[in-house]
């Protein structure tokens, strides 16, 4: 498995995916394994869950997040909120429609584009 600090993105959209549902959490598991306070974000799609599977990382808006739970219709991903603060996820709502891309391959094409997609600050 592909350690999560090599995962790239092109920063090409691949499709528009639809925010299914935002749940607060006072025990969520964060990446790291701690603990703590949070969200899980939901997004509805279909080219993003294709090859996809728990861990793996798939862009929303821009933003890294990991994959923590996979239904034939959509993917759910643990945030902290820190991501909220960083980010434009704080504005987003259910329904709305955001950007969705899988990290890329060794093997893809990269048009031109690199990106990691860990948001440091904004």
């Amino acid at each position: 498995q592909i350690h999560p600090a090599a995962m790239v993105f092109t920063g090409i959209i691949e499709e528009m995916g639809t925010v299914a549902s935002i749940k607060k959490s006072q025990k969520l598991t964060m990446w790291d394994g701690s603990v703590g306070e949070g969200f899980v974000f939901v997004v509805e799609c279909t080219v993003a869950l294709e090859g996809a599977y728990i861990g793996c990382s798939i862009a929303v808006n821009g933003v890294c997040l990991t994959a923590t739970e996979i239904t034939g219709t959509s993917f759910s991903a643990n945030c902290a909120p820190e991501t909220l603060r960083k980010t434009n996820f704080r504005q987003i709502q259910v329904g709305d429609k955001v950007n969705v891309e899988r990290s890329m391959k060794g093997t893809d094409r990269i048009s031109g584009h690199i990106v990691q997609g860990h948001v440091d600050e904004a």
